[in-house]
């Protein structure tokens, strides 16, 4: 079984034995459908079963083990590294911008190649590519209407670029 890394507990929460962990990727859109994590005891994973996980928007989760009904309970899991099943870490609901990075984005309109994402910049309203052509940084703003296509198996983005943007650059 490969297991991947995605947070950790760093504090038992309420009375109950729930537990707030911090992810470190904020894109597992549907951890919360995960039934069984795994965390680590005597550098070895155990299976840990939820009974419930509430999202939080900072990133943080608070998840109720079964078994773990006190706050005593939880506080002996504070410091524990959480981990699924590397074939649930891509298994989203919701595609996301920041899947773009690595990609090569391409104007929808002329289809012509504009260069290569190498960051994804997650803003509020919208998010922002962030590419390199002659040395100078180009933001490019990429929203759900502006996407109109993704070519996963080429790594090929199809953007929508407002008029005039990449003139900026030339």
């Amino acid at each position: 079984m490969d297991l991947v890394r995605i947070g950790k507990v760093i504090k038992s929460h309420g009375v109950k034995g729930e537990v707030k962990c911090l992810l470190d990727a904020s894109d597992l859109a549907d951890i919360k459908s995960l039934k069984v994590l795994f965390l680590n005891q005597h550098e070895k994973p155990l299976p840990y079963f939820t009974e419930s996980i509430k999202r939080k928007p900072d990133d943080t989760l608070i998840i109720k083990w079964e078994d773990v009904n006190s706050p005593e309970a939880a506080e002996l899991l504070r410091g524990r590294d959480i981990f699924i099943e590397s074939k649930n870490l891509y298994k989203r609901k919701v595609f996301s911008p920041i899947d773009l990075t690595g990609f090569l984005l391409i104007d929808s309109e002329t289809k012509k190649e504009v260069g290569l994402i190498e960051d994804v910049l997650n803003l509020p309203a919208h998010s922002l590519a962030q590419l390199r052509i002659n040395n100078k940084e180009i933001l490019i703003p990429l929203h759900e209407d502006s996407i109109k296509k993704v070519d996963k198996k080429n790594k090929k983005a199809f953007v929508l670029i407002p008029d005039g943007l990449l003139d900026v650059f030339q």
